[in-house]
Order: C-alpha cells, then structure tokens, then sequence
C-alpha cells in the first residue's frame, strides 16, 4: 500500500509556505522612503569640517570648555558624494557622544547642531540617520574625535 504524498502532502505544504513567501519583499513592511547614505559631511557656513566618505573620515571637531561650536549643517551623501536632497523629511539626525562629561551636542533644526564643550578632554561622536516612523538608521558614521580644551 503506497500513501499518495504528491496528493495530500504537497498541497498542503504549499498552503503552509504561502503566507511566508508572500509576505518576503517590498510589501508594507519596506520603506517606500529609503535612501542610500554613503557619506556625510559637517560644515560650518559651507566649510567642511568633518567628512566621511564611506568610512573614511576627515577631521575633528574641536572646542574649548563653556564654548559652543556654530551650528553645524549636516550633509548626507550618496555614492558618487553628492548630496541627498530628497527623501530625507522623514528622518531625524541624531547623535551619542562617548563621554558626556566632556561634550554634549544640541540638534537646532532639522539637520544642523552644534556641540558644547563640559570639560577639558577627548569623547567621540557617532551621527546616526534615523528613520522617524520606525527608528531603522540608514546611516551610522564612524567615530569622530570631538576634543574640548
């Protein structure tokens, strides 16, 4: 007596799979707002100060203590180092500093801050790209030396 498993199982197991299979891919779950940051830059009136091209980063951000830097304008780049300017009103700019006792950063607007110096000392900073309706980050920098004298 043979059990006809290509009758009974196989269906069955496709009406299993189904839901999952369906629900792998761009549907709801994805963002119809994505953008693809490979780079930032931190300038100052349209100087860079700090640049990260892809890992790489250039710069620092220094200070002295009871100071406050100029509100920086945060630029996000994509591949070819061009900036982003669509897409990215659905994203806050947020950052954490290593060490708190030695500087903090204020966000201004939409995509400009500046850092307070506390104390005399080094911290980093990392600036995330944040998705507002969900918190993904698009992007994560490496970390920047921030140094308060």
């Amino acid at each position: 007596m043979t059990i006809p498993y290509a009758r009974y199982v196989l269906p069955l197991l496709v009406l299993t799979l189904m839901p999952f299979v369906v629900s792998c891919g761009d549907g709801p779950l994805g963002h119809e707002d994505d953008v693809h940051v490979h780079g930032m830059i931190i300038d100052d009136s349209g100087t860079p100060v700090v640049t990260d091209d892809d890992g790489f980063v250039t710069g620092s951000i220094t200070l002295d203590a009871g100071d406050e830097t100029p509100d920086y304008t945060f630029t996000f780049v994509d591949h070819d180092g061009d900036p982003i300017t669509s897409g990215l009103d659905a994203f806050t700019l947020e950052a954490t500093v290593d060490d708190t006792g030695v500087a903090i950063f204020h966000s201004t607007a939409d995509f400009e801050a500046h850092f307070q110096g506390i104390s005399a000392g080094s911290t980093t900073v990392v600036i995330s790209l944040v998705h507002t309706a969900d918190g993904d980050e698009h992007y994560v920098s490496p970390a920047i030396d921030v140094t308060v004298n």
